[in-house]
């Protein structure tokens, strides 16, 4: 595809510096409101339910509706877009049809931006002088990425404070922030598990392995992330989780992932409104394993059915601005 994934040398680094250049012009402070009106509009759906599968209900749909704004996207395609992705990322016989329903909705939406350019980031992406089979398979891979492993960084960090009370407790207290479990699940949880389809362009002896010029590979960030010859074991592992950025969740090198920030700022701003608005949310049954879901690219949880009292937080909705709408 010609997009940054598949590109190296000249062509790689202009085409980074396109799609960078375009995500710069996301200002912050409408970057915030975005993701505040949507975090808002999908807990109001079900905050009155006192009980919720967060996944299902907020992990999966916040990222697709915010980055879906952000493209400039219809609000009437955000789902259809969404669940197209996620067909994709999950694999399997609807994979195919997914990843054409995909690619008619992003075609839709730059031939809309070529007649008429707006506020958002196709519009950037064309105005940076890519050309239209460009553009389209830069926004492609952009937001195949960013749902996929915004939605299982969001769902994994959901996760943690849900089942352990002492992350809960550390949070009320001060002793923790969101950020520093947002750091500690891309240690144990990365979002991209695997790497699929790389082809070795050389022979190489990897600490005794043997990789021929043209092998199939699988990188695995998890692999390494979790590797305990680099660590030192679990019991150095908390000293690594809250403030050390040396995972590989970002990838690493000329490929490293472009948009950190804005994945950073997405899950950071989702997590923290969730918890700004239930803080007493816990697992439902907290006996109950977590069930994973089959990708072998993402790590999400299939369900996580969590619970609050929902008459305090009727309540403290009602001491809450609405700064999304700001």
């Amino acid at each position: 595809m010609r997009n940054m994934l598949f590109a190296h040398g000249e062509e790689h680094v202009r085409l980074r510096r396109a799609f960078k250049t375009s995500l710069a012009k996301i200002g912050q402070r409408r970057l915030r409101a975005t993701i505040t009106r949507v975090a808002d509009h999908l807990i109001d759906s079900f905050v009155g339910d006192g009980q919720a599968d967060i996944v299902s209900q907020y992990a999966i749909p916040l990222p697709g509706a915010v980055l879906a704004r952000l493209f400039g996207f219809p609000a009437q395609e955000s789902e259809r877009l969404q669940q197209a992705i996620l067909t994709l990322l999950a694999g399997g016989e609807e994979a195919l049809d997914a990843n054409a329903t995909l690619h008619g909705l992003i075609d839709t939406q730059v031939a809309r931006r070529r007649q008429e350019p707006r506020a958002d980031l196709v519009t950037w992406l064309l105005e940076e002088g890519l050309s239209f089979d460009e553009t389209r398979e830069t926004v492609w891979l952009a937001i195949n990425a960013g749902v996929g492993s915004s939605t299982a960084w969001t769902a994994n960090t959901c996760a943690l404070l849900a089942r352990t009370e002492d992350t809960r407790i550390d949070l009320r207290s001060g002793l923790r922030h969101i950020p520093g479990v947002m750091r500690e699940v891309l240690w144990d949880h990365t979002p991209v598990q695997q790497v699929i389809g790389r082809v070795a362009t050389a022979d190489a002896d990897l600490y005794g392995t043997i990789v021929r010029r043209g092998d199939l590979l699988v990188v695995s960030p998890a692999g390494a992330n979790l590797d305990h010859a680099r660590i030192g074991g679990d019991s150095h592992r908390s000293t690594y989780a809250e403030d050390n950025s040396s995972h590989l969740s970002w990838g690493n090198g000329a490929h490293e992932c472009p948009a950190q920030g804005l994945a950073f700022a997405l899950v950071q701003g989702g997590v923290e409104r969730l918890w700004t608005r239930l803080d007493d949310l816990h697992l439902t049954d907290p006996d109950q394993p977590t069930r994973w879901n089959p990708s072998i690219i993402v790590r999400i949880p299939a369900r996580l059915p969590v619970s609050w009292d929902a008459r305090r937080a009727r309540a403290r909705a009602e001491t809450l601005a609405p700064l999304g709408d700001r």
